[in-house]
């Protein structure tokens, strides 16, 4: 925790980069718009449990992504005891400095609370408490959309361990958010037809099915991998039929589906460019419990010829050892602000000129409303370009600024030339650039309606 601390404290770079930001600015936001609270994209209950964190800095969402990856080991390490693993000591410091969730901590996403959420919910079916479990596994999907696909194997693991009342509170977190959604859209089916990523194949293309499987360095390095796969192997030998009747059996059967499956789907959707999959490795994280949990067990095998328990404890802290000396040779904490966001930073104190309460700030980069403290769900007070097409460019008034900027106008709102803002009745008073090595540029250039 103190590691981690430290970097918050003393590193401005934030993981995720814009999704980060927006995240964190809808649960900043959140006490003056309500409505944020239900925004599909931004996944709701995440919005609501950060907004305490929000109140602040962006540095809260990293506290509350560090509580949680902590929260997960802690879990980790239960679950190892209850299955009768001999080194569940090993869970927690594991977890964090496996390379997914060590870089992704310092970040207001999501990821994390899923984990958090599917660790807690499996953590109490191990306990026996299979309703709870199975009300806390049915918000999963409302904090991260894709892991619907967990649902036929909740199923199926309540039916082989015999806890069928427990199969219908698998529905508890949909219904709850239609419910409270429906009431406020209108539209009971709202998680659904509402659905953020319809279409997004067209933004993020596809890659290669093997994309994930090649990034094994970003998600478990060397050491947690291949103590993952030991434990696997280890878990698969048919036991017989006695062990039909032992919850623990299909416990173990149901995490290695989970895993499995997740990877899987999320490599294959990857390769056929098709659920608005960006082939981002972060993605990861949501099952990197799962996959500690299978190398405790891999560590067990591995460890078992070491007679002393002394030896066993040196053998693991060496492991440990090495995840964070890969950790730390590959990110290179702190890292340091992008330069387009060190660019937008330093405008702090122009933009508390150019904001006036008779004008409006027009946008399309999306860590300008952060770093230069604007409200972007207040349409008095900014407007982002990219969420409206660019439609709203025709709508200026006298006073009116708009922050023109080299990396998303072009691209997102096709605003290339000058002239194009000429028609608008815009004119150019200022200009700041930012270059950087090899041949990095940025500009951002100040135009206003007079």
């Amino acid at each position: 925790m103190a590691y981690f601390g430290y970097y918050i404290i003393t590193m401005d770079w934030v993981n995720g980069g814009g999704d980060s930001y927006n995240h964190f600015l809808f649960a900043h936001y959140a006490p003056q718009h309500p409505e944020l609270l239900l925004h599909h994209w931004a996944k709701p209950l995440f919005t609501l449990l950060l907004v305490p964190f929000a109140m602040g800095s962006i540095k809260g969402a990293e506290v509350f992504n560090v509580l949680l990856a902590t929260g997960c080991g802690l879990m980790v390490f239960g679950m190892a005891r209850k299955l009768g693993y001999r080194n569940g000591w090993l869970a927690l410091l594991l977890l964090l400095f496996s390379p997914i969730v060590y870089i992704h901590v310092f970040s207001a996403l999501t990821e994390p609370l899923g984990a958090f959420i599917l660790t807690l919910g499996l953590y109490l079916t191990l306990d026996k408490k299979y309703i709870w479990g199975a009300v806390v596994l049915s918000f999963l999907p409302i904090v991260r959309t894709e892991t619907f696909i967990f649902v036929p194997i909740w199923i199926t693991y309540f039916l082989l361990v015999r806890q069928w009342k427990a199969i219908p509170f698998l529905a508890s977190g949909f219904v709850i958010y239609s419910l409270v959604g429906g009431w406020y859209y209108g539209d009971w089916l709202w998680l659904i037809n509402q659905n953020p990523y319809q279409g997004a194949a067209d933004i993020y293309h596809s890659g290669s099915l093997m994309h994930f499987a090649d990034s094994y360095q970003h998600i478990t390095q060397l050491p947690l991998g291949l103590l993952m796969l030991i434990g696997i192997v280890a878990l698969l030998p048919w036991k017989g039929k006695a062990s039909w009747s032992q919850p623990k059996f299909w416990f173990e059967w149901q995490v290695i589906f989970i895993a499995f499956g997740y990877f899987s789907a999320h490599s294959v959707v990857w390769w056929l460019g098709i659920g608005g999959s960006a082939g981002l490795i972060r993605v990861m994280l949501v099952i990197a419990p799962l996959l500690v949990l299978l190398g405790i067990k891999g560590f067990d095998i591995l460890s078992a010829p070491l007679k002393k328990d002394w030896m066993v404890k040196v053998f693991g802290l060496a492991i440990i050892a090495l995840l964070l000396y890969y950790d730390m040779r590959q990110y290179r904490l702190p890292q340091q602000l992008h330069p387009e966001d060190e660019l937008v930073q330093s405008l702090l104190p122009k933009a508390q000129e150019w904001k006036t309460e008779d004008n409006r700030v027009y946008y399309a980069h999306p860590v300008i409303p952060y770093f230069m403290e604007l409200n972007p769900y207040d349409k008095s007070e900014t407007m982002n370009l990219i969420e409206n097409g660019g439609a709203m460019l025709g709508e200026f008034q006298p006073g009116d600024v708009f922050i023109w900027d080299s990396h998303f106008c072009p691209n997102e709102v096709r605003l290339t030339d000058n002239h194009m803002l000429v028609e608008f009745g815009l004119t150019l008073t200022e200009t700041y650039e930012k270059t950087w090595e090899p041949d990095g540029k940025f500009e951002i250039r100040i135009y206003r309606k007079e």
